[in-house]
């Protein structure tokens, strides 16, 4: 319940990010017919409608469960929302039940899910609609674990069997539900002496969770490749090793001192293994190291949530793949944020107890709601992190469109400007860009951007569609016929890059070759109502609208 009372007022937020286009946009919502798509490619391509694989994120689950939702629920923001705090009380409750099955007293146990739910790492995800992905997987992991703490009567099979299961579930959410992992490995191993029962259905699931992984990540090569497809501008594996130790202290000192929060944070994957914060960062963590040793000595209940926190850790680690911005980031804290009142509930005295985690409760709670309201609409989600991290790129862009949104160009140009000053290379913003050149009829600085831009994404054919059309109704046909020349051969399967070329074609008088070029047309989308009446029929609909009042299907040399 306390949850779902603190969150309440997220229900009244609005949409950021991603979210238009995962919970409200995309054709895909409206398609059960996704729904198996989502098993053979990644979010970002069921929910943009590419044929090409856009990212790394394979969660079909999540895709699944949300195109679903949708049919039932709409794309409201109300509607997320409220899927989002139902989930983190859900996700609440089950805290409180494994502090339960591991024996802690109901109070206790109520005392540490609380400490658990209200902490700021959780902000992001909740108050955001798109953080469901990392509540659905907390939800599944929590479900596989408190599975494998029943005490069945018989064999270990349904325990295992419904514990294999919630595991497939978290890893089709997110990626990070692979910490179950290694998690059941430590649990096993912790547990061996004092519940050997509890060992042996850890040990079983280890099993089988190793089975299930080998075949998630076969999968994963089938669709992307690879294991991953790392960003464009990702620093690779040797270029990121030394950031490790200061992304680790990092997400421990957001742990401890949760004050700081922000999406978007300065933390990057720049550092050599010399660098100072490197070296202080090793330092940090080497004490801290021996602290947890002693303790997990004098305690060795200890070695579970320690255990806990470092799997959980360690899946976010990987941003040798990610774009730099997204080294370190608050909701993937979520799951390693439970290792900490877990490990009080186990050194703090039982006398003191009450007033530390109430202490911890009142201080999380005002946290979470200062942090919650920057969440409330796009533009002081947007504000606000710009305080917060003034050199993302993502976030310039994000303001040059809402300012673009509120009609002023000029300061939107600007802000797109800095956010290619901060990163050269990405496509949206270049494109942005191109877009606010194009309107002004700049064609030859909108060109140089949209060129730039499919040097990362080489399958955005739309600018250049725009740029010919454009160039096309400003009188300067043979430059939008190079153009379109240009992307035919680029793009084979693009349906309307060939039906613009046949109709360029058409309009230059090869009526063989425009004819041919409409073929290619039909053969990608035979059913397209555009193609009615064969190239004569879209030549005189289609003309005059694309090419300029008063043109008109000719019959050249080769008609």
């Amino acid at each position: 319940m306390v949850p779902l009372v603190l969150y309440w007022h997220t229900t009244g937020f609005g949409f950021l990010l991603d979210d238009f286009v995962l919970f409200q946009k995309s054709a895909s919502l409206d398609d059960l017919g996704s729904i198996p798509r989502g098993f053979a490619s990644d979010v970002g391509a069921v929910r943009k409608g590419s044929e090409v694989v856009l990212g790394s994120y394979y969660r079909p689950v999540f895709l699944a469960l949300s195109t679903l939702y949708h049919t039932v629920a709409g794309g409201e923001p109300f509607a997320w929302h409220l899927a989002a705090v139902a989930l983190a009380a859900a996700v609440g409750a089950l805290a409180c039940a494994l502090f339960l099955r591991l024996s802690f007293p109901p109070l206790l146990a109520l005392a540490g899910s609380l400490a658990f739910s209200l902490h700021p790492a959780h902000v992001s995800s909740v108050a955001w609609a798109s953080g469901l992905q990392e509540l659905l997987a907390a939800l599944f992991v929590l479900a596989a674990v408190l599975a494998l703490l029943t005490r069945p009567g018989g064999a270990d099979g349904v325990p295992l069997a419904l514990a294999s299961v919630a595991y497939v579930l978290a890893l089709l959410s997110k990626e990070v539900a692979i910490g179950l992992l290694p998690l059941a490995v430590a649990w096993a191993w912790v547990r061996r002496d004092r519940e050997p029962d509890e060992a042996r259905r850890f040990s079983g699931a280890a099993v089988s969770f190793g089975v299930l992984t080998a075949a998630y990540l076969l999968v994963r090569v089938l669709v992307f490749g690879a294991l991953a497809k790392p960003w464009p501008r990702s620093p690779g594996l040797a270029a990121s090793l030394p950031s490790v130790p200061f992304a680790v202290a990092s997400y421990l000192r957001l742990l401890l001192w949760p004050v700081e929060f922000s999406i978007f944070r300065p933390e990057r994957p720049v550092w050599r293994l010399g660098d100072t914060p490197v070296v202080l960062s090793l330092l940090v963590l080497a004490a801290l190291a021996g602290l947890a040793w002693v303790a997990a000595r004098r305690h060795r209940e200890l070695l579970l949530p320690l255990a806990w926190l470092v799997v959980w850790l360690l899946p976010v680690l990987n941003f040798w793949a990610l774009d730099p911005q997204w080294m370190v980031t608050d909701r993937y804290l979520f799951l390693p944020a439970l290792a900490l009142p877990w490990a009080l509930l186990i050194v703090v005295p039982r006398r003191l107890i009450a007033g530390v985690f109430g202490c911890l409760v009142v201080a999380y709670a005002a946290l979470t709601l200062r942090y919650a309201a920057i969440f409330r609409d796009e533009r002081t989600f947007v504000a606000a992190m710009e305080l917060a991290e003034p050199t993302s790129a993502f976030l310039q862009a994000e303001k040059g469109r809402l300012l673009l949104r509120d009609g002023k160009r000029v300061a939107a140009e600007a802000a797109l400007r800095r956010a290619v000053a901060l990163d050269p290379r990405e496509p949206r913003t270049l494109r942005s860009l191109g877009d606010l050149e194009l309107g002004r009829r700049d064609f030859a600085a909108a060109e140089a951007h949209y060129r730039r831009a499919l040097e990362s994404e080489p399958f955005a054919s739309k600018p250049f569609k725009q740029l010919a059309l454009a160039l096309a109704s400003s009188g300067r046909r043979a430059e939008a016929a190079a153009l379109v020349e240009e992307s035919a051969r680029r793009w084979p399967a693009d349906f309307e890059v060939q039906l613009l070329h046949a109709l360029f074609l058409a309009d230059r008088g090869e009526r063989r070759s425009a004819e041919a070029a409409f073929e290619r047309a039909r053969g990608l989308r035979p059913g397209d109502p555009s193609l009615d009446g064969g190239l004569d029929g879209a030549v005189s609909r289609l003309a005059p609208m694309l090419l300029g009042p008063g043109r008109q299907l000719t019959a050249g040399p080769q008609g």
